[in-house]
């Protein structure tokens, strides 16, 4: 994708905009922040990977089961985390 054809953080929370249908407060770090990390990590998997999200190549089960093994990452961060504030 060509660096004219990207979009940019402040591109993605405007798009987060139209889709709440406008009703998210017009400064919101938090949610532009988000933004700019969904765009840090694409460009980072298509550098890794040298592929977009908008590959073709993969079932609709393969993309579950992708979905799925990062969902069971996540489980295992959440534990992780609990077992550490646990012991403090």
């Amino acid at each position: 994708m060509k660096d004219e054809e990207r979009i940019t953080g402040k591109d993605c929370y405007s798009l987060l905009m139209l889709l709440s249908e406008n009703s998210l407060p017009e400064d919101t770090p938090i949610e532009q922040k988000v933004c700019d990390k969904i765009l840090e990590r694409a460009e980072l998997g298509e550098n890794k990977y040298g592929t977009t999200m908008e590959r073709t190549d993969l079932s609709i089960e393969q993309w579950l089961t992708h979905a799925q093994e990062e969902a069971m990452d996540l489980a295992i961060y959440l534990e992780k985390i609990k077992q550490v504030l646990a012991d403090k």
